[in-house]
């Protein structure tokens, strides 16, 4: 008699599931953007090469170097908008200064017009007499 097959559990199906190329260049995509995120340590290694009589190519020197690398602002900005984009955004909201002033008319109509006429003074190209057509 053969045994009973277990049921399936999301586990079992994720273990199941064959791994594409997709997923496997996700996985990588997502580690170093985690590893630019947070700073990271990089081992450089310089080799000086020297011919022997035989003419073969030997190594000469060989010095190794330990590198920090800070962490990417750009790496940051992008992990953040994109995972907590409810707390983080690239474009602020506007703040309420501008919001008045993309009110238009408006919000000049609560401006009293003898404090425009007053601000005018120092714009003359915007004053009411520039607009009109000179006379021919």
């Amino acid at each position: 008699m053969l045994p009973k097959k277990q049921p399936s559990t999301p586990l079992t199906l994720a273990r199941e599931k064959p791994v594409t190329e997709l997923d496997k260049l996700s996985r990588r995509a997502v580690r170093g953007l985690g590893k630019r995120s947070a700073g990271y340590t990089s081992r450089e290694v310089k080799t000086t090469y020297e011919l022997d009589a035989t003419g073969q190519r030997t190594v000469k020197n060989q010095v190794v170097t330990s590198k920090q690398n800070p962490p990417d602002l750009e790496a940051i900005i992008f992990t953040l908008t994109n995972l907590e984009a409810g707390r983080w955004s690239v474009k602020p909201e506007a703040p309420p200064v501008a919001a008045a002033e993309n009110a238009g008319a408006g919000a000049l109509a609560t401006i009293p017009d003898d404090l425009l006429r007053g601000i005018l003074r120092y714009f003359p190209e915007h004053s009411p007499e520039s607009n009109e057509t000179p006379a021919q």
